[in-house]
Parts: C-alpha cells; structure tokens; sequence
C-alpha cells in the first residue's frame, strides 16, 4: 500500500497483526517500484513483520531508464531529511523492535543510520562506505563519520568483494574507525559452514546455501533480540561480511 509520510516522501507499507517486528527498507538509487512492493509483501507475509520501504528522491521526477540524473541529484540529498524520513517510516510500523536493511545507495544510508537509536538492527547491502567523489556535498556526511559517532555494534554489512563501489581499501576502513566501540571480529565462516550472502547486480540479491550450520547473516542479525550477534567473514566468495559486533554461534 502507497502511502505518504509526514514530511511527503512516498512509502510502500504492508503490515501483519502481531508482527514479530518491524523493518524498513532504504532504497536503492532507482527508488520505489514494483521490486520493493514485492520485496515489502514478501518480506511481511514470509517473516510475520510489518515493512515499509522509503522513497529516496522525494519530490523529484526522475528516469528509470538512465541512471545520470539519478546519480546527479544525490549531492542534493540532506542526510538529516533522508535519516528523518528512515525513523518516521518506522513510527508508520507501530512496532516496539524495528531493524533497518538497505541497498546500494540505501545501505550507504544504513551505515550513516547508526547514529540514529531508532533501528535496533542495521543491515547495509554492499552501501558505499566512502562517498564518491562526484556525490559529495555540505549536505552529505561521510558514511565513516555517522559510524564513528554512532552504535556500530548494531550494524552488520554485506559487502561485494569485487564492487567497485565499496573498494577492499574501504572495507579496511571499517575496523579502524569502530575500535572506540568494540574490537570487530574477523573470522571466515563460509570456509567451514559453506554459507554465504552473494550480492548481484542492481536489481537482485540472492543467497546461496550449503550444508552447514551457521545461520545466515541477515537472519543471525535482524531476528535475534536483546543481543549482539554476528557472522564477520571474509569467505572465499567474493562476498565480504562485517560487523562490529562480537562473533557468536559460528566456528571458523
């Protein structure tokens, strides 16, 4: 269901009677379409939540066929507009625990929500650790930034390994700027458990499962209360895990 948030940003919302919790879903650069209403349904509907999926460019009539202007209106993007419309999305859920997932150019929004303390879990797909060069703006802090003055415990990230866009050197940057929390923990778990989070390309993600015991990433992270979980690997997949969180449940 289309719905309008407080400050006009189009969202996609399906709710469940007694969700186990909530989640909202930051977009990826092409925006709202009919993949995130599929992906809210399913995610409701299979998992017992309630979801919400923010559009990123409220108020912009943008292409879905050429991705330049798209990539030319992030400088103009506020984080403070773009971080509020995250935390009013999870007011829309009504829920007690809500998490926060997101894609490309929404999990580079995930890693700058760890300085909100509305989201419980936050889980970035491959988001941009380091903003580029052409999408820099007085408006757009840096994603270390918000993790060095946030809660980077609570944020597991999925990370192509060969993703131009979140560079091994960036990847390295992450444990370097979370020490003042906690000593990230690196371990490959795919190498015995066999079970790994794969990114694709833009439109798609998938996993891929073997024989094993570890639970998968997403699910260690974002259904698990009260604790700090998570599986940090760097897995011969070019699949790369991270989390500042200590390492719980896997043996490497």
């Amino acid at each position: 269901m289309r719905i309008t948030l407080p400050s006009g940003t189009p969202a996609e919302l399906h709710t469940v009677d007694n969700p186990r919790m909530g989640m909202v879903i930051a977009c990826d650069i092409w925006g709202l379409r009919p993949l995130y209403d599929e992906m809210v349904r399913n995610l409701a509907e299979q998992w017992q939540m309630s979801v919400i999926a923010v559009e990123p460019f409220p108020g912009l009539d943008l292409p879905l066929d050429d991705m330049a202007p798209r990539a030319a209106a992030i400088p103009k993007l506020d984080d403070n507009a773009n971080l509020r419309d995250l935390e009013r999305a999870a007011d829309m859920l009504g829920t007690p625990v809500t998490g926060l997932i997101g894609y490309c150019l929404g999990g580079m929004y995930c890693f700058k929500a760890a300085r909100s303390a509305r989201f419980a879990r936050i889980v970035p797909f491959y988001g941009m650790i380091t903003i580029p060069e052409a999408w820099r703006s007085p408006t757009q802090v840096e994603p270390l930034e918000h993790i060095a003055n946030g809660d980077a415990t609570k944020v597991l990230a999925i990370l192509g390994g060969r993703d131009p866009y979140t560079p091994s050197a960036d990847i390295e940057k992450l444990p370097a700027v979370t020490r003042t929390h906690r000593q990230p923990t690196s371990r490959s778990c795919a190498r015995r458990e066999r079970r790994a989070w794969c990114t694709r390309r833009r439109n798609t993600h998938s996993r891929t499962t073997r024989p094993g015991r570890c639970t998968d990433p997403m699910t260690q992270q974002m259904r698990t209360r009260g604790r700090r979980t998570g599986c940090s690997a760097r897995s011969p997949e070019p699949t790369v895990t991270w989390s500042a969180a200590p390492a719980t449940g896997a043996s490497g």
